[in-house]
Order: structure tokens, then sequence, then C-alpha cells
């Protein structure tokens, strides 16, 4: 089944962040490697070992989303990790977690609207709706 990203977004429980215009999470696992002499100059790898995500969201910037864009900028300037964030593949299917807000950056100029671009990095579990 394919899925189309019209219907994507990003909420916090069940509060829409307002304007996002796309979205993306890196999954990753460091490698435990076992580099050895005379192993023909290759480690061999023998497992992962902890695994993470990471990500970042772009939105069209709004003041009054306060449950939304306003609260990220909070929990990142207090340091605090934004629980029950969901990332919605499309109108059912999501991924959710805590994250910690790492960055944000902001974009303008006289030709388009004002942009917003958050970095995110997950505390604990990546877990899926489906």
């Amino acid at each position: 089944m394919a899925l189309h990203g019209r219907n994507a977004s990003v909420k916090i429980l069940t509060d829409t962040i307002t304007d996002v215009y796309n979205w993306s999470i890196d999954k990753t696992a460091n490698p435990i490697e076992e580099p050895v002499f005379g192993n023909d100059g290759w480690a061999r790898t023998l497992g992962t070992g902890v695994n993470k995500w990471s990500g970042s969201f772009d939105a069209i910037k709004s003041l009054t989303d306060t449950n939304g864009q306003t609260a990220l900028d909070a929990a990142w300037e207090a340091g605090t990790v934004v629980s029950g964030i969901r990332f919605y593949l499309d109108g059912t299917y999501y991924y959710s977690g805590s994250a910690y807000i790492t960055g944000t950056s902001e974009s303008t100029n006289p030709e388009d609207v004002d942009r917003v671009n958050y970095t995110f990095s997950g505390d604990g579990q990546l877990s899926y709706s489906w």
C-alpha cells in the first residue's frame, strides 16, 4: 500500500503543529566492530549497539500556534523534552515518541512567507502505529 504525503502532519499528542510541510526521521544504530590485526585490513561487525533517532521538520512560521510552534520554542529554550510527538505518514499511521528540540532556525525573504525549521533528537524508543 502506497501512502501519499498530502495528509502527513506533526502533532504533539492531539494538537496539530500549524503549517508543517515536510518532516524526516533518521533511525540509526551504532555498529559494534571488532578490528583485529591480520584480518585483511577489514573490521568485522558483530552486531549493533544503541539505537537512536533524530530528524527535522519545516513549517510556515505561526505566532498564534500556542500548542504547537510556541510550545516547541519554549521546550527548546528550557531544554525540556517534548512528550507524545507524533509524525503522521497520512491520517492514520504515525511514528511517536519523546524528543528534545535541538535547534531551530528561521528564514524569510521578500518573495516568500516566513519559515521555521526544527531539529530534534529522540529520547527513548521510537514507536510505530501500525
